[in-house]
């Protein structure tokens, strides 16, 4: 009775003015967002839904195009040796890649978190690679790799190494590693640095009783720092295996995806097939395929940073 009695005694226009103001501030909210949702559609969404409907087509730069194709770029993709071969490449390149960034990033980081003279300076500089461009990086390393000129081997042969130049992209399988630890080197230090950052947040207290208890630098390592950076770790390993599964230019500005495809991935692929074949249709299902893979790429990062949230909260 006293709710209602207090809701019959609020004035009609005290109603009207609050409903007004909560539909001036709806509307304000949807023109001040409305320009993001246009830029993803037109940036994002159309592309999207064009490479789509182009994949279901048959479409040849020089040719033009034959109309509609169905499934059949999907169904060549499924039993072409090359696009298996590419795949299985880009499967190699991104787990290698990933596995040699965490390994190294782990160890940099448990140094860097140590105390020592010029810490900070060395913090500072190991983010260098990270911020120079995969354009220069491509160029620099190819000429320290270089057979006749490059420094690398240089060094290689004054240390008794090796006696004859080695020739990183000459074959098959030395091509792949290469082209994997120039990229190991890349991407070490973006990892390195988020370490960096979750070992900060362990409390010193853990390490101390491990050390009372007779605990080693492996107990150490294995019982207080990877389960302490265990989200961190999963966060990033799905991030960085996102963007090296759809990196381009480092693998093509070294080898081309050569020799005999040996580095030829889905992207460097998909760009030849569009590009230099001109089958607009076929790259674009290739597209359509890699998009798939990274989706559930999203979908896991999603889920760990949801469940990272409920234990915050709960």
């Amino acid at each position: 009775m006293r709710r209602a009695s207090v809701a019959s005694a609020t004035p009609p226009q005290a109603t009207s003015r609050h409903t007004n103001y909560v539909q001036r501030e709806r509307w304000l909210g949807v023109a001040l967002i409305s320009p993001s949702v246009l830029l993803v559609a037109v940036l994002v969404l159309y592309p999207f839904v064009y490479n789509i409907w182009m994949s279901i087509q048959d479409i040849h730069l020089m040719r033009g195009s034959a109309g509609f194709a169905g499934l059949k770029n999907y169904a060549f993709l499924a039993s072409d040796e090359r696009f298996l071969n590419a795949l299985w490449v880009d499967v190699i390149w991104t787990t290698a890649s990933i596995i040699g960034q965490v390994v190294l990033a782990l160890i940099i980081a448990h140094l860097l978190n140590e105390k020592f003279v010029g810490r900070g300076l060395a913090r500072s500089l190991i983010i260098l690679p990270w911020t120079v461009s995969a354009v220069v990086i491509a160029f620099v390393w190819r000429w320290m790799l270089n057979d006749l000129f490059g420094v690398i081997n240089y060094i290689l042969i004054q240390v008794g190494l090796t006696d004859t130049p080695v020739l990183f992209f000459g074959s098959r399988w030395q091509a792949l590693a290469t082209v994997i630890a120039m990229n190991i080197w890349r991407g070490v230090p973006f990892m390195t640095l988020a370490f960096v950052g979750g070992l900060q947040g362990i409390p010193a207290e853990l390490y101390e009783a491990a050390k009372v208890d007779g605990a080693n630098w492996w107990d150490e390592f294995w019982h207080i720092t990877i389960p302490g950076l265990k989200r961190i770790i999963a966060i990033v390993v799905v991030l960085r295996s996102i963007w090296v599964f759809n990196w381009f230019d480092l693998i093509w500005l070294t080898t081309g995806g050569g020799p005999l495809h040996s580095t030829e991935t889905l992207p460097v692929l998909a760009y030849i097939t569009g590009f230099i074949s001109f089958r607009m249709s076929r790259a674009a299902a290739i597209s359509v395929l890699m998009a798939l893979v990274l989706m559930a790429f999203v979908v896991i990062f999603f889920r760990i940073t949801r469940a990272e949230d409920e234990v915050r909260t709960g």
